[in-house]
């Protein structure tokens, strides 16, 4: 095997960065200590307006997903499924719905009076309104 000399022609120095370029604009981001890009040199996140046009989906499946920023995780982006979702509000609003279409039979009551004597009172015509009809009337 042969060993000579090659010819490669004048060195570019097009392939490295320049110091002034490192975190101007229409630079490039410099690296912090931690080998990440600082903050400050971060493009603007708001993603408002991309959501805003995106397509609207109606009705959501269960295995669709939403992007929530978790509190307890130093505000990681994360997914969260819709059934999740689901599940989550049937726990906080059954209950109160049980609560409220909760009855009993006349007959289980305890502890209650024999009678209901009606009370002598009088009202004004002009007390009795089609809303004071309908909340008594039901």
């Amino acid at each position: 095997m042969a060993y000579g000399t090659v010819n490669v022609g004048q060195a570019q120095n097009k392939d490295y960065i320049e110091e002034s370029q490192k975190g101007k604009p229409n630079g490039v981001a410099s690296l912090g200590p931690d080998g990440k890009v600082p903050e400050a040199q971060l493009p603007e996140m708001d993603v408002s307006q991309t959501l805003a046009q995106a397509e609207l989906k109606d009705p959501p499946v269960d295995g669709d997903g939403v992007l929530v920023t978790d509190s307890a995780a130093g505000n990681a982006t994360k997914r969260v499924l819709w059934s999740r979702i689901k599940a989550a509000l049937k726990g906080y609003f059954d209950p109160l719905y049980a609560a409220k279409s909760h009855t009993h039979a006349w007959g289980t009551v305890t502890e209650k009076p024999e009678t209901f004597p009606p009370a002598a009172h009088k009202h004004s015509a002009a007390d009795v309104t089609p809303e004071v009809v309908t909340a008594v009337v039901g």
